[in-house]
């Protein structure tokens, strides 16, 4: 087939892909969001309508980082009501953010308050090991099936899938949340069946 033919374009276009990936990785690793390492979510209401690049000016303008950036979770009239993710912040620096934020317009704080992690070092560790458990399985399945080297071809396969996206996210600085944990768990899932049907 013409694909086959073509095989060592293929690997090229990975390595291509993989290896500055990889470097990330070691290097820069993930941009983890508030979903993996906790922050603070701000909820305000302005009494008049404020854009949301005033508002992303004003918290650049004193230095906080925003995770997940800033979202418009309602307007009504002529109200407007935003809610804002950070790092982490202590008592000084939200007070600071409020102050700063006030001088946009009248404004009600409608929430502020800490959320800690929910993706924590204990599921990611258990996600893990429930993917090396699958690739295991997956390799005597195949073996029994077909191939020992076709089994782990299977297992590298996936691998690469999982390295090409991780790889864009890290090199990128892409931030990741629970969404993404979900999304390589949907690409391993696609991965392993058209490994194993095709």
């Amino acid at each position: 087939m013409h694909f086959i033919k073509l095989r060592k374009i293929w690997y090229l276009i990975s390595l291509v892909i993989i290896i500055p990936g990889l470097i990330s990785l070691f290097t820069n690793g993930l941009n983890l969001g508030i979903d993996f390492t906790g922050g603070n979510i701000l909820e305000v209401r302005f009494e008049r309508p404020v854009a949301v690049e005033k508002v992303r000016q004003v918290i650049a303008g004193i230095g906080i980082e925003t995770n997940r950036g800033i979202q418009k979770s309602s307007q009504e009239g002529g109200k407007v009501t935003y809610l804002i993710r950070t790092k982490t912040l202590n008592q000084e620096e939200s007070t600071k953010l409020q102050k700063a934020l006030g001088k946009l317009s009248q404004m009600t704080v409608l929430r502020n308050e800490y959320v800690g992690p929910i993706i924590g070092r204990e599921l990611t560790r258990n996600a893990l090991l429930a993917l090396i458990g699958a690739a295991i399985l997956m390799v005597i399945y195949i073996t029994i099936r077909f191939e020992f080297k076709q089994g782990i071809a299977a297992v590298i396969a996936i691998l690469h899938d999982m390295l090409v996206v991780t790889g864009i996210f890290s090199l990128f600085q892409i931030e990741i949340d629970s969404t993404f944990v979900a999304a390589i768990l949907t690409i391993v899932g696609y991965s392993i069946n058209d490994t194993i049907v095709i």
